[in-house]
């Protein structure tokens, strides 16, 4: 007892009602009495399962049985309990073995457990049908195949709804009263819990005699030639068997086939007549063949006889008589091909091909060569043989143009004693594409005598010599023009004009006008020479160059390429010598970068297309000769990031130029200011100035105003060092002093061996057609502009 509670652990009670009796006695004596009951229960439920259906097909199943008392679960989930029995609506059962638990629980915690196991089999059983005759003259069949079953145990198969027999894993069926036509034939494979497979298949039923008939090949008549190897073929619609026949003589046998062949391997010459019968028990068939053997022809061609017809004094069309012979044994055909190798503008033939011939015969045709400039044309003619494509014949003509004019009208015009011109001679070339202009009061002489004459000739083809020294990026347009004679001396310069087409910029590949150029061949240095100043107006397409003695000029394009914005570079690749930017890409607004050949103390010229960079050439001198030297133009978004301040005066362009060179003994850039640009601004051409970072300040360089045209005027500017330059405006007061080239310090850039590879630039589209002759007074222009910058060649 502690505090006025007493306990007490009470042990051995027993099964059954248990009487616990407490009495309290305080220190006299007296006494206090209370009882109780407890009713011990140690006996679990009784408990059973009614047998399940298993195996089964099913996923579901109702699990029922007896129980004495208490709640019932199954598989963890409670039942329903009514008068001693359970019921639970079991789902869900999984392929294969389920195991089924119950557990009954009394009142007072009591448990019973029972356990059953369901097996789910879902799986039909393998069935499979041996292939049947079929079409068949028969109204029975023995149907027979393998069946198989994995799970449950098999059970039945049916043919048509009939029980057949199964012995191990192969049922058998003798099937009768098949019907006349198709008979579909259905077995159903049922296995022990309901699983079904089915398969079908059909049997046709043809009890009627069917008529033989025969294909053949080939067609007939036949058509061979002495020793050819020739088969003659027949299928027939059932088997049947084949003899065959030569002009009534049996040559072979073929038994119990369908189909069957003959072949002769060495045809004999003649007419014979090849016969096949086919037989059976159903009746006979036959085919006859005609079969004709001819000698075997022999193909050849010959081209002979060339000559010329007829042909102008000066060469300019030709025609040659062509006869050709078909010199087989057969007919043939023969197909004309033609090979222009120079290019002349017209070579044509006046026969159709392929053109058909007899045996033995000739046919006299006509091939005409005609072109406008002077040159060597060589055409080819192929005949070849259509039935024999190794048979051929060819010939060749060589037309040799020259279109050389000897001009004499200078003579008259020419002051002997002071070989002064009074009069302005203007000679066309023979192309009619080309002018030679000698403007009155020029000084006109050759070996110190007045000259009296002058030699014009336009050429088809260049020199290969010249031609393999032209730049890897320059291209010949088309237009070539030789003068004479050699020596030939002229003071002040006379000018030559090309006109040319866009369809000769297309055929040259050539997508910017702006890179034409005038130049002659130096046959002392082996280089093309450009001929400057010159005027270039891409929208009349003509050029017109000053030039100071004869010799052979052409008009060249250049093939270059441009990138634009993040500081690319664009121009020919595969050089020697790279050359890299200091300049952060993010300020770069468009770069061109081209690499060339520097001579010794000879200017070299760099050709820059995009109008963004306004520097449009670049004249450089090298101290020493160098290959593949790089020069990389750069137009800028603001002012450079190597400089400490911005350009003094009106900026029209920040831009860049760096050289894979540090031997570079004098550059001459040639840049160019929109002439809206210089309105809108007030400013007179006279104010445009190039000034160069020197390290620490921007100093003047020599510029020089050069021309102008209705939209741009174009300037010059020397400099012996490539940095940071600006195209500025600056009036008055706003102008530094000019610094000498030579004083200025170049600022430090980078420089790498890292070629860079070609991109592709934009397309720029030209005007069509091209003008006429000069107007007088545009000569006198250029003349006037000229007279003190005059460029001796």
């Amino acid at each position: 007892v502690n505090g006025g509670v007493y306990s007490y652990n009470l042990t051995d009670l027993v099964e059954g009602s248990n009487t616990i009796t407490v009495i309290a006695t305080d220190s006299v004596g007296n006494q206090a009495t209370a009882s109780t009951s407890i009713t011990m229960d140690t006996t679990a439920p009784t408990l059973n399962i009614t047998p399940v259906t298993s195996p089964t097909n099913r996923s579901y199943q109702i699990i029922t049985g007896n129980v004495s008392d208490g709640t019932v679960t199954v598989n963890g989930t409670n039942a329903p309990v009514n008068g001693g029995v359970y019921s639970y609506n079991l789902t869900d059962l999984v392929e294969g073995s389920n195991t089924i638990t119950v557990i009954a629980t009394d009142s007072v915690g009591n448990q019973a457990t029972a356990s059953t196991s369901i097996t789910v089999d879902t799986t039909a059983p393998t069935l499979n049908i041996t292939p049947v005759t079929s079409p068949t003259n028969r109204s029975y069949q023995i149907i027979t195949g393998n069946v198989s079953e994995a799970g449950a145990g098999m059970g039945t198969v049916t043919v048509n709804g009939t029980a057949a027999s199964i012995s191990g894993t192969v049922y058998t069926y003798n099937l009768t009263g098949l019907a006349q036509g198709a008979n579909t034939i259905t077995v159903i494979a049922t296995d022990s819990v309901g699983n079904q497979a089915t398969a079908s298949t059909s049997i046709t039923v043809d009890t009627t005699a069917p008529t033989l008939t025969i294909t053949t090949a080939p067609t007939s008549p036949v058509d061979d030639t002495t020793g050819a190897i020739r088969t003659f073929n027949i299928t027939a619609n059932q088997t049947v068997n084949v003899t065959w026949y030569i002009n009534g003589t049996s040559v072979q046998t073929n038994g119990s086939a369908t189909s069957a062949s003959y072949t002769n391997n060495s045809a004999a010459l003649g007419t014979w007549n090849v016969s096949a019968i086919a037989t059976n028990a159903n009746g006979s068939a036959l085919n006859i063949w005609m079969w004709i053997v001819s000698a075997v022809p022999t193909y050849s061609v010959s081209l002979t006889n060339i000559s010329a017809l007829s042909q102008e004094a000066n060469a300019t069309n030709a025609t040659y008589i062509l006869n050709l012979t078909n010199n087989g044994t057969a007919a043939d055909s023969y197909s004309l091909n033609l090979t222009n190798l120079n290019g002349a503008s017209i070579a044509g033939i006046n026969i159709s091909s392929p053109y058909p011939l007899d045996a033995g015969m000739t046919k006299i045709f006509a091939l005409n060569v005609t072109h406008t400039l002077s040159g060597t044309f060589v055409v080819n003619v192929t005949a070849t043989s259509q039935n024999a494509t190794s048979k051929s014949a060819s010939i060749s003509s060589t037309t040799n143009v020259n279109r050389t004019i000897v001009n004499s009208t200078i003579g008259t015009i020419i002051n002997a004693s002071t070989f002064i011109t009074n009069d302005t001679l203007e000679i066309a070339a023979p192309s009619g594409h080309a002018t030679i202009i000698v403007p009155n009061g020029t000084n006109a002489s050759v070996g110190g005598v007045a000259l009296t004459s002058i030699s014009v000739d336009s050429l088809a083809q260049v020199n290969s010599t010249f031609a393999a020294n032209l730049g890897s990026s320059d291209k010949l347009i088309g237009e070539n023009l030789s003068l004479g004679p050699e020596g030939a001396q002229f003071s002040p310069d006379i000018q030559i004009r090309l006109n040319y087409t866009d369809a000769q910029l297309t055929a040259a590949g050539i997508t910017d006008e702006s890179t034409l150029r005038i130049n002659f061949y130096n046959t002392t240095t082996n280089t093309w020479v450009e001929q400057t100043p010159y005027i270039l107006n891409t929208t009349g397409k003509y050029i017109i160059a000053n030039i100071s003695h004869f010799s052979t000029f052409t008009l060249l394009g250049t093939i270059t390429t441009t990138t634009s914005s993040g500081g690319g570079s664009g121009g020919t690749g595969g050089g020697s010598s790279g050359v890299s930017t200091s300049e952060p890409f993010d300020n770069i607004a468009m770069s061109e970068r081209y690499d060339k050949n520097l001579i010794a103390n000879t200017p070299v010229t760099y050709v820059f297309k995009a109008p963004e960079l306004g520097i449009y050439e670049i004249a450089v001198t090298g101290k020493e000769s160098e290959n593949e030297i790089a020069l990389r133009v750069e137009v800028l978004k603001g002012t450079s990031k190597l400089v400490a301040i911005q350009a003094p005066g009106l900026v029209y362009r920040n831009v860049n130029v760096w050289a894979g060179t540090k031997r570079l003994k004098e550059a001459v850039v040639r840049f160019k200011v929109e002439n809206s640009w210089l309105s809108s601004n007030n400013l007179a051409r006279s104010d445009i100035k190039m000034v160069k970072w020197d390290s620490s300040e921007w100093v003047l360089i020599e510029t020089t105003e050069k021309n102008k045209d209705d939209k741009y005027t174009y300037y010059e500017a020397k400099t012996d060092t490539f940095s940071v330059f600006a195209i500025t405006g600056m009036k008055g007061g706003a102008v530094p002093t000019e610094v000498p080239a030579g004083a200025v310090t170049e600022t430090t850039l980078g420089q790498t061996v890292t070629p860079t590879a070609p991109t592709t630039g934009p397309t720029k589209k030209g005007t069509p057609a091209f003008e006429g002759i000069v107007a007088i007074a545009a000569i006198a222009l250029l003349v006037a502009s000229l007279k003190n910058n005059r460029k001796r060649r």
